[in-house]
C-alpha cells in the first residue's frame, strides 16, 4: 500500500514539474517574441556597430513615487550641516553621504539617517584647502578625490577627513570621476576661438585619464562643448566684450562605468559612443526622438534651433549597470523623465520620477533640491512603483 502511494506521489510530482517547466518555457518564448518584435535598427560604420532604438521603450513607461525619504542639510539641522551652494552628492561603502558645498569649499558628511557628521576641507591654498572646489568622487576603498578648479589640483582624503596627498592636473578641469580601479577621468575645457570684441565660437572638452597619483596620462580625444557668442558693451572702464551662453546650448556629456567603460555623446543628437580603456569605440547606441524647436532661437543669443536631446548633469548607472539619461524638457518643473538603456544599448524602459536624480546606489536614489534662493536640501529615498 505504501509503495503504491509513493508511486502515485512521484507520478503526480513529475506531472506538476512538467507543467511548471512548460509554463516557464512559454513565458520565456513570449518574452523573446516581444523583444524580437521591438524594432531596433542595427548598422555598421567603420567596423563599429550602431544601434538605434525607436522613440518608445521596449518595456513601457513606469511611474514612481518616493518612499522612505531621508532629508539632509535642511535648516532644521545644525548650522554646520546646512546646504548653501551644493553641487553634487555621493555615498561611500558604509552608505555615508557626502555633498559638495561650493559656498564653504567643503564636503558635508551625513550618516544614512541624514544626521550631519563632519565637514571635510576648507577655504585656503594650503594642503587640503580649496579655492574653488568643483567636483569629487569616492574610490572603491573609500578615499575621497576632490578637484579644485582654480588651483588645478586633486586632493585626496580618507573618509574621516584626514588629508593624504595631492597632485596637479593638466589644464582647466571642472569635472572628475573614478572607476573601480582608482583611475581618474577628467574634463579639461579649452577656448578654441581667438576672442575679439565680437564674434562666436565653440569651446572644446578634452577627456583624459590619469592614475591615482596623477601619472600615466591617457587622452581620449577632443569633443565639442558649448557654443557661445560675445559682443561689445560700454562700461565705466570702456568697451568690454560680454559673453552669452545659452542654458540650452549643446555640449558633450559623458559618464564612466565602474569597469572603466566611457559613455560619451553630444546632446544635439541622441546617440552615445562607448569607449574601452584603450580609447577604442566598442559600439554606439541611441534612439529616435522628436525634436522640439526652441521658441527663442537666435544666433545672436546662442540659443540652438532645437532643444537638446538630454541633460548634461543627470546621467548615471543603476545597480544593474543600466544607463539612466534624463530627457530634456522645455518646462523642467512639470515632470522628470529618464530613458533607461541596458548595457547592450537597448531602450528598455522609461521612468517618470518625482525629482531629478543625481545618483543611484544599492536600491536608493539621491538628489539635491533648491527650495528658494540659497536654500537647499538633499534627499535619499527608494523609488516605489505606481500602478499605471
Amino acid at each position: 500500500m505504501q509503495a503504491e502511494l509513493l508511486t502515485k506521489f512521484r507520478t503526480l510530482f513529475m506531472i506538476l514539474l512538467l507543467v511548471c517547466m512548460l509554463h516557464c518555457i512559454n513565458q520565456e518564448e513570449s518574452r523573446n517574441d516581444n523583444r524580437s518584435a521591438y524594432p531596433i535598427q542595427e548598422s555598421t560604420n567603420d567596423g563599429i556597430k550602431i544601434i538605434i532604438n525607436p522613440d518608445f521603450p521596449r518595456d513601457g513607461i513606469q511611474y514612481y513615487q518616493a518612499n522612505d525619504i531621508v532629508i539632509l542639510g535642511s535648516e532644521e539641522g545644525p548650522e554646520e550641516g546646512m546646504l548653501i551652494l551644493p553641487y553634487d552628492i555621493k555615498i561611500d561603502s558604509q552608505d555615508q553621504i557626502y555633498i559638495l558645498d561650493g559656498y564653504d569649499a567643503c564636503l558635508r558628511v551625513y550618516d544614512p539617517n541624514g544626521n550631519w557628521i563632519r565637514n571635510i576641507g576648507r577655504a585656503g591654498q594650503g594642503p587640503g584647502e580649496f579655492v574653488y572646489l568643483i567636483s569629487f568622487d569616492i574610490s572603491r576603498d573609500d578615499n575621497l578625490y576632490l578637484l579644485d578648479l582654480m588651483q588645478k589640483r586633486v586632493s585626496i582624503f580618507n573618509t574621516s577627513g584626514k588629508f593624504i596627498s595631492s597632485f596637479k592636473v593638466e589644464g582647466h578641469c571642472d569635472r572628475l570621476e573614478l572607476d573601480e580601479s582608482r583611475q581618474i577621468y577628467l574634463e579639461q575645457d579649452i577656448n578654441v576661438t581667438q576672442k575679439s570684441i565680437s564674434g562666436s565660437g565653440l569651446w572644446e572638452k578634452i577627456i583624459y585619464r590619469v592614475d591615482s597619483r596623477g601619472e600615466g596620462y591617457f587622452k581620449y580625444g577632443k569633443f565639442p562643448a558649448e557654443y557661445y557668442v560675445w559682443g561689445p558693451r560700454k562700461t565705466a572702464q570702456g568697451r568690454r566684450s560680454i559673453t552669452h551662453l545659452s542654458s540650452e546650448a549643446y555640449t558633450t556629456v559623458w559618464k564612466v562605468r565602474g569597469d572603466g567603460l566611457l559613455y560619451l555623446g553630444y546632446s544635439q543628437d541622441y546617440i552615445l559612443t562607448i569607449y574601452n580603456k584603450r580609447g577604442k569605440p566598442l559600439f554606439k547606441f541611441g534612439r529616435d526622438f522628436p525634436q522640439i524647436r526652441h521658441p527663442e532661437y537666435s544666433k545672436d543669443l546662442s540659443h540652438p534651433k532645437f532643444y537638446p536631446a538630454f541633460y548634461y548633469r543627470y546621467m548615471f548607472f543603476d545597480d544593474d549597470n543600466n544607463l539612466w539619461l534624463k530627457q530634456y524638457i522645455s518646462q523642467p518643473d512639470t515632470k522628470h523623465v529618464y530613458d533607461i538603456f541596458s548595457p547592450e544599448g537597448i531602450f528598455i524602459r522609461q521612468a517618470v520620477v518625482p525629482e531629478s536624480i543625481y545618483l543611484y546606489r544599492r536600491g536608493k536614489v539621491y538628489t539635491i533640491i533648491r527650495l528658494e534662493r540659497r536654500v537647499y536640501e538633499a534627499k535619499c529615498y527608494r523609488l516605489e512603483e505606481l500602478e499605471n
